[in-house]
């Protein structure tokens, strides 16, 4: 028995279709830019009841590139009102500085250019220097009371 929903129909409707073999319209409406196109600008879509994509061809490219400039804006992109593409905001002293400031790193997203300016990677790697070098010295101190006997 038929669940009577609209998936069931319009799934119904495609079996039939594709099982009789019926002859497709040589024309058809773009659900975007509204025009009457022949079924040659339309890709496939085989989850449409005729097999064709409800768009054209040039509407799918503009809607995809808009939906790429869109994502490179929320990764790393150029936002409005953001600063030149030569300039970049360091994400720890927040200054606007060119790119030859930053250090150089492939693994970024962003061009291959670092998300800290090179003043602040080294006071970072300087940190970072210092907690080693204050943690072994803890060690070595601790290591020694506990290694020497006391009578």
């Amino acid at each position: 028995m038929p669940c009577g929903c609209l998936r069931g129909q319009q799934q119904r409707e495609m079996n039939r279709v594709r099982s009789q073999g019926e002859q497709q319209p040589a024309e058809k409406q773009c659900r975007i830019c509204e025009s009457l196109l022949p079924i040659s600008s339309f890709g496939r879509d085989y989850g449409h009841i005729d097999g064709i994509a409800t768009q054209c061809k040039e509407c799918a490219v503009k809607e995809l590139n808009a939906r790429r400039a869109k994502r490179r804006v929320r990764f790393g992109g150029q936002l409005p009102g953001a600063p030149p593409p030569d300039v970049r905001i360091c994400t720890q002293c927040k200054q606007i500085k060119l790119y030859s400031e930053f250090i150089v790193d492939r693994t970024q997203m962003a061009y291959g250019i670092g998300s800290v300016c090179k003043i602040c990677d080294v006071v970072q790697q300087q940190r970072r220097r210092d907690r080693a070098r204050a943690y072994s010295a803890s060690e070595t101190s601790a290591g020694d009371t506990l290694s020497t006997p006391e009578f």
